[in-house]
């Protein structure tokens, strides 16, 4: 590691983050836990069949929900009276055209909410939070936490509105000030760390790379910056909390802002469906 951007002091126990899923063109279904490692546990679905998917769930075509916890451990809870319409998708949570938001947590359950108008003027969407125009010009910022609880979040100084570029955990402002989000739901600045990340970013959920910079961002909303030769190597995909490079190898951002490498069980080119977070 180059060195360690500290957003907050120490790392708070319990803390989770970033579980997700991969889809082959077979129709096996690897998942990823926030510890870092993928699993292949013979779970299957045809790529054709899925309908939607999130950060931490799978919708298919019969309307039958799938999740995926923190651990790696994949779920088929079936019909859970999910909306015919699904207007947004993100990383751990979906709303229907009309208004009706669904959250998955940590550990694979789906809350369903109520409906509200806040949910149908979304204007920025992010993995784990949106912003929403509840009245003319009145921006707000919603983040969904880890337990899956919604939350309105205020930051002092932060027009939600200039929010240019979103990942799962963290967004970028027009200025180039970029925000952290952490599993509770608190919102942090990096603008007394001096790095300015307007311009061009390549963004994953818990990742970005930045001007030849590769940073990284734990469930403590800590920013770390990593030395890593992966940077310069041809990305392929891009996930919430993994990206996978050409040389069959993946790249997986555990919860604690850490990269773990290792080989791609299969071919590369055979990855149909991704975990996205947005």
């Amino acid at each position: 590691m180059k060195n360690a951007l500290l957003l907050i002091l120490g790392l708070l126990p319990n803390l989770v983050f970033s579980q997700s899923l991969i889809v082959m063109e077979t129709g096996k279904v690897l998942t990823i836990s926030s510890e870092g490692y993928h699993y292949d546990n013979g779970n299957f679905v045809l790529p054709y069949k899925i309908k939607h998917l999130g950060g931490n769930f799978l919708i298919d075509g019969r309307k039958s929900l799938n999740t995926v916890d923190e651990n790696g451990i994949y779920y088929k809870l079936g019909d859970k009276k999910l909306p015919r319409l699904i207007k947004h998708t993100a990383e751990n949570y979906f709303i229907s055209k009309f208004g009706r938001i669904f959250t998955v947590n940590k550990a694979g359950n789906i809350f369903r909410g109520d409906k509200s108008k806040v949910y149908k003027k979304i204007k920025i969407k992010g993995g784990r939070f949106f912003v929403s125009e509840t009245k003319k010009n009145n921006f707000e910022l919603i983040v969904i936490n880890d337990d899956g609880i919604i939350l309105n979040v205020k930051v002092p100084f932060l027009d939600p509105s200039s929010i240019a570029q979103v990942g799962s955990n963290y967004f970028v402002t027009t200025t180039g000030e970029l925000f952290t989000i952490d599993a509770k739901g608190f919102v942090y600045t990096t603008k007394h760390l001096g790095i300015n990340f307007s311009g061009f970013i390549e963004r994953g959920g818990n990742y970005l790379f930045n001007k030849n910079r590769l940073f990284t961002v734990s469930a403590t909303g800590l920013l770390v910056e990593q030395n890593s030769q992966v940077i310069a190597a041809s990305k392929r995909f891009m996930g919430t909390n993994f990206f996978i490079t050409d040389d069959q190898r993946i790249h997986i951002v555990d919860k604690n802002g850490m990269i773990k490498t290792s080989d791609f069980p299969f071919d590369v080119s055979e990855v149909s469906r991704i975990s996205k977070y947005e």
